[in-house]
C-alpha cells in the first residue's frame, strides 16, 4: 500500500499554519458530523486515531476545489540563484554618472522549485556563473565558431564543454532537449501551424494583441514579442510592449530573468479573467513587470512594460500602471496555451497561392509583381496594390499614408530558398504613387541589401527567391491627436516567385590602393561631429549602390556628413549626379538605378574624386 503523508498533503495546499489548522478542524468536524470544535479541540482529539482517514479527506478536498485554486505562487518558487552585478548609473539628463553594484534575483522559466526541470535549470545556472568568467573561451572561439546540431539551437553554445554539460544535465534529469528552431514565414503562419489561430490573447477581454516576432522549438518551446492595446475601460492609453514565453516541463530549459533586488518588489497571486492563476511581480521603481503561471505541462513567463516615459524640453515624466490596470492587462493574456502542431506546409503560409502568377487577388485586393531586379548585393522589388474602390492609399489631407504588410517586421517577406552566406542584411519597404491618378492604387518598393564578409556579391542569377506578403495595413500619423490612424486593413496572402536572370550584375572597383580622405569619425557628448582622416580600402559600385571597407581599426568612420547633407555621389559622363546614401555600416544605396556604362567617377564627401580601376 502506498504510504500517504499527512505532512505532504498539508504542504501541497501551501496555506499559513493558522489556515491549515482551521481547514483541518473543519474537515474533521464534517467527517464526524459535528461542528468545528472550540479551543478545547474535542472534535480534533476524537479523530486523531485515524490519520489515514484525515489525509484521504484532505486529498479529496484538494481534488474538489482544485490544487491550482489553492496553491500560492511566490518568487521563491522560481528562484535559482542570486548574484552581484555591476551596472551603469545614469542621471535624468542621460549622462553616465558612474557604476554601482547591485544584487539580482534570478528566476527560471523552467518550472517550480524541486521539479526535475527546475533542478536542471538551477544546475545550468550555477555552471554558467563559474564557467568562462572573463569570456576568454568565447573570444578564442569567436573567429572560428563551433557548429552544433540544430537540436541545441536554444542553448547559445560556443564550446564543446558547454555542449557536454547540456547533455549531462539533460540525461541526469531525464529531460528532452528543446529541439531545433522551426522556421516560419509569418506570425500568422506559425500560429496556424501551432493551432493558435486566436493568438495568445483572451478574446473575451477585448484587448488587441499583435505579435511581431516569434519562435518555436520542435519539442514545444514557444515565445512571442507583442504589442498590446487595452480596451478603453482600462484607462491606459499607451501601447504595451510584452514578451510571452512557454517552456514544456519535460524539456531542459535554460531561460531565466533577473530582477534588481531594490527591496521594493511586490508580489501577489491573481486569477485572470480566463481562470488562470498567475504570480505578478512588480517594483514601483521599474517599468518592467513579470508574470509567471504554472500550467499542467509547462510554465508561462510574461513580461510587460507597465510604464511610459514622456519627454519634454524641461524634464521626463514617468507614468506607471496602477495594480488594477496591470491586472486588466494580465486578463487579456491566455496563459493556458495548448500547442498542437499541424502540417509543416502551414509554416510556408502560401500553400493556397499560385506563386508563378504575377497578378493575384485575395479578398478583393489585387497585388501585381511589376519588377524584380538585383545587382548581386541589393534586391529591389516593385509590387502594385489595387484596393477596392473608395479606399484611399495615397494621402489623407497633408498626411502621407504608410502601407505595411503584417509580416514585414520579421524581415521574412523576401527569402531565398538556398542558404545564403551573409554577414548581415537590412531593408526598407516604402509606398510611392503609381501615376494612374487613382487613390485606391499604389506601388510598394521593397529594397533589401545583403553583406558578406568581404565585398563579394551574395546574390546570383541561378538562385530561387520568393516574395511573401500576408495581410496589409494602411495608416497615417494624425498631427492633431498625436496618434496613428489605421486607414484600411486587408487580410490575405500574396506570394510571388522571382527570377534574376536578366539583372545587371556588373561592378566597378574605385580603389586599387588605400585612399585617405576626410570624413566624420565620431561625435562629442553635445552632438558635435568630429572629423578626421581615414583610409578607404575598397569601394565597389553596382547598379543599386555600393559596398565599401576601411583600413583595420577605422570601422567607426562614416561615409556621409549628415548634418550638412553631403554624401558620396556618382557622377555620370553627362555631368548628372546620383547620391549614394549610407543605409548601414557597410552599404550605400542609390535612390535610382545607376547606368553602369555611363559612370565617370565617384566624389567622396570631402571632394576626393575616384575613377574606376582598370586593369
Amino acid at each position: 500500500m502506498t504510504k500517504f503523508s499527512l505532512e505532504k498533503a498539508y504542504e501541497s495546499i501551501r496555506l499559513s499554519q493558522e489556515e491549515k489548522d482551521a481547514l483541518l478542524e473543519s474537515i474533521l468536524a464534517r467527517s464526524s458530523g459535528e461542528t468545528p470544535a472550540g479551543k478545547e479541540g474535542t472534535s480534533m482529539r476524537r479523530n486523531r486515531k485515524h490519520p489515514l482517514l484525515i489525509a484521504a479527506v484532505i486529498a479529496g478536498v484538494l481534488c474538489l476545489v482544485g490544487c491550482a485554486a489553492v496553491y500560492v505562487l511566490t518568487m521563491e518558487d522560481f528562484k535559482v540563484g542570486q548574484r552581484e552585478v555591476t551596472q551603469e548609473v545614469w542621471d535624468e539628463n542621460l549622462e553616465l554618472q558612474g557604476y554601482e553594484t547591485v544584487t539580482e534575483q534570478v528566476l527560471t522559466f523552467a518550472g517550480l522549485k524541486d521539479t526535475p526541470a527546475y533542478q536542471a535549470a538551477k544546475e545550468w545556472y550555477e555552471f554558467t556563473e563559474s564557467y568562462d568568467p572573463d569570456y576568454a573561451i568565447y573570444y578564442a572561439n569567436s573567429d572560428d565558431p563551433m557548429e552544433f546540431p540544430a537540436e541545441y539551437d536554444a542553448y547559445n553554445l560556443y564550446s564543446q564543454e558547454m555542449k557536454d554539460k547540456v547533455d549531462e544535465i539533460a540525461g541526469k534529469y531525464n529531460l528532452k532537449l528543446a529541439g531545433a528552431s522551426v522556421e516560419n514565414r509569418s506570425e500568422k503562419a506559425l500560429l496556424r501551424y501551432l493551432g493558435l489561430e486566436n493568438g495568445i490573447g483572451n478574446p473575451e477581454v477585448g484587448a488587441s494583441i499583435d505579435s511581431f516576432a516569434s519562435g518555436y522549438y520542435e519539442n514545444g518551446g514557444l515565445w512571442f514579442y507583442f504589442y498590446m492595446e487595452l480596451p478603453e475601460e482600462a484607462v491606459w492609453p499607451y501601447s504595451i510592449l510584452g514578451t510571452y514565453t512557454y517552456r514544456p516541463k519535460d524539456c531542459f530549459t535554460t531561460n531565466y530573468c533577473s530582477l534588481n533586488d531594490t527591496g521594493d518588489w511586490k508580489e501577489w497571486n491573481y486569477t485572470t479573467a480566463g481562470g488562470d492563476q498567475v504570480l505578478i511581480l512588480r517594483s514601483p521603481t521599474h517599468g518592467r513587470v513579470w508574470i509567471f503561471s504554472d500550467q499542467a505541462e509547462g510554465t508561462v513567463a510574461v513580461s510587460l512594460d507597465a510604464g511610459m516615459e514622456e519627454y519634454s524640453d524641461e524634464d521626463v515624466t514617468k507614468t506607471f500602471m496602477t495594480d488594477r490596470q496591470l491586472e486588466q492587462a494580465v486578463d487579456a493574456i491566455d496563459f493556458s496555451v495548448q500547442v498542437n502542431p499541424g502540417e509543416e506546409s502551414l509554416l510556408l503560409g502560401n500553400e493556397n497561392v499560385d506563386t508563378a502568377q504575377r497578378k493575384q487577388t485575395q479578398n478583393g485586393v489585387t497585388l501585381e509583381l511589376k519588377s524584380a531586379e538585383t545587382d548581386g548585393t541589393m534586391i529591389r522589388v516593385v509590387v502594385g496594390i489595387t484596393a477596392p474602390e473608395g479606399v484611399i492609399l495615397t494621402r489623407v489631407g497633408n498626411e502621407t499614408i504608410m502601407i505595411m504588410p503584417g509580416n514585414w517586421e520579421g524581415m521574412n517577406d523576401l527569402v531565398c530558398q538556398e542558404e545564403l552566406d551573409i554577414y548581415g542584411a537590412n531593408g526598407t519597404w516604402s509606398a510611392r504613387e503609381d501615376g494612374d491618378g487613382k487613390d485606391n492604387t499604389v506601388d510598394i518598393v521593397m529594397e533589401r541589401a545583403y553583406h558578406s564578409e568581404g565585398t563579394e556579391p551574395v546574390i546570383t542569377s541561378d538562385q530561387h527567391w520568393n516574395v511573401y506578403i500576408e495581410d496589409l495595413k494602411a495608416e497615417y500619423w494624425d498631427q492633431e491627436t498625436g496618434k496613428e490612424v489605421v486607414q484600411w486593413e486587408a487580410e490575405g496572402v500574396w506570394s510571388f516567385d522571382l527570377s534574376f536572370q536578366d539583372s545587371d550584375f556588373r561592378e566597378l572597383e574605385f580603389v586599387s590602393e588605400p585612399v585617405t580622405f576626410r570624413t566624420v569619425i565620431g561625435w562629442k557628448a553635445d552632438g558635435t561631429d568630429v572629423y578626421g582622416e581615414v583610409g578607404l580600402t575598397s569601394l565597389v559600385l553596382r547598379s543599386f549602390g555600393a559596398s565599401y571597407s576601411f583600413r583595420e581599426g577605422e570601422t567607426g568612420a562614416d561615409m556621409a556628413d549628415y548634418k550638412n547633407g553631403i554624401y558620396p555621389t556618382v557622377v555620370l559622363t553627362d555631368g548628372s549626379e546620383i547620391p549614394l546614401i549610407p543605409d548601414c555600416g557597410w552599404h550605400l544605396t542609390a535612390e535610382e538605378t545607376i547606368p553602369m556604362d555611363q559612370v565617370d567617377h565617384v566624389r567622396l564627401m570631402d571632394g576626393t574624386e575616384l575613377k574606376p580601376v582598370t586593369e
